[in-house]
């Protein structure tokens, strides 16, 4: 409660990318200007319905304010050139890049919500290349998401890193020594199980839900039509695209695949999906920490991801070791066979709504920015 009071504080209105001075008292105070997401302030936040990082965007700057900042937010890819000067740069994107070379002597935190550009860029090139080959390409595509916000020179800035997903970190880690890395978990959306639970559907369910967005050849929704293509007897639910957009790039759409466009998660339509499917699948070529498979979790749906997805959930998730049409057949065939309890879906969401929360994230953040702000104090765990 006292979270969405404090967000609804820090909801100004104002059409500007650059926004200054939220928390400011006095000029004594620290600074920091957060290179993130500036329309949430601009916007009635009930309009993002689909994601959760403007409500996460909204919650690091109000913890930021608790802390006792003064806080600016600018658009992560903005073009806008600024002059001021600060004491702390957290965020990614130009914006980033171009306060830290204007502030050489600020901290400087990185806040990656993707795989590093490397893993990102080389997986999605492979991803591209396989598509540009298949039966079902329309339209040749280029990269659709990797590259976009994060570059490698990025990570050579930053003095310390919060990312998502404990393979990132594992990565980060180890290919930066000398660098303090931190994880934190997203939210999702937070959906409450007991919609879910009226007239659930517990057998062995032939039904899956893709659920996606932005970069459809990135996050494997090609690879998906081909096995569904083959697989005539199940049934693939495809939410958070339109169907026209897809019928611009793939040459026909398998006739066992239902195009729900962009959905609202917490609308009747999704918790009807829900209900009617015991898996989710995202044979993504790379993610940070999937949010769409947390807020799927927490609808009772356990998640089929690949390997590439940063986390396996504390082994809840089904992990594709290789996102080929033989595993991906050999996966749904298995579980095909397996009927998913009541039990079994209520634990999950319980998991996922107790872990993946605004106040978990908002503890999270404050323990991570409480240790990158005093060096003396035990690593953040």
């Amino acid at each position: 409660m006292w979270v969405t009071r404090k967000l609804k504080l820090l909801n100004k209105k104002s059409e500007n990318e650059y926004i200054k001075n939220i928390g400011f008292r006095d000029f004594n105070q620290k600074s920091i200007l957060v290179c993130y997401l500036s329309d949430c302030f601009s916007n009635d936040i009930s309009k993002f319905k689909n994601n959760s990082n403007r409500h996460e965007c909204l919650i690091i700057v109000s913890a930021l304010v608790d802390l006792g900042y003064s806080v600016d937010i600018i658009y992560c890819n903005s073009t806008l050139e600024v002059e001021k000067k600060y004491d702390v740069i957290l965020g990614f994107g130009r914006s980033f890049r171009q306060a830290c070379l204007n502030n050489p002597e600020a901290k400087k935190i990185l806040y990656l919500t993707e795989a590093h550009p490397l893993i990102s860029i080389e997986n999605e090139m492979k991803r591209i290349d396989r598509f540009n080959k298949s039966y079902l390409n329309k339209k040749k595509v280029s990269l659709e998401r990797s590259g976009q916000y994060y570059q490698e020179s990025d990570f050579d800035l930053a003095n310390d890193i919060i990312c998502m997903g404990e393979k990132n970190k594992y990565f980060l880690v180890h290919k930066y020594p000398d660098k303090n890395i931190y994880e934190l978990c997203p939210t999702g959306i937070d959906i409450e199980f007991q919609r879910v639970e009226s007239q659930l559907n517990v057998s062995n369910s032939n039904n899956y839900l893709w659920f996606g967005s932005r970069g459809i050849i990135h996050k494997g929704l090609d690879v998906l039509f081909e096995v569904f293509d083959k697989k005539t007897n199940m049934k693939l639910f495809v939410a958070g695209v339109d169907s026209r957009e897809l019928k611009k790039v793939f040459r026909y759409i398998p006739p066992n695949v239902e195009v729900l466009g962009v959905i609202d998660p917490l609308s009747d339509k999704f918790i009807e999906i829900a209900k009617h499917c015991n898996y989710m699948i995202l044979p993504s070529a790379s993610e940070g920490m999937s949010t769409a498979a947390i807020t799927c979790m927490k609808a009772g749906l356990f998640p089929i991801l690949s390997d590439s997805c940063g986390s396996n959930f504390d082994d809840n998730a089904i992990i594709l070791p290789e996102c080929n049409i033989n595993n991906i057949e050999k996966i749904i065939d298995q579980l095909s066979c397996r009927k998913v309890s009541l039990r079994e879906k209520k634990i999950l969401s319980r998991y996922a709504n107790a872990k993946f929360n605004r106040y978990a994230f908002r503890e999270s953040f404050l323990k991570i920015f409480e240790v990158i702000s005093n060096p003396k104090l035990k690593d953040y765990d």
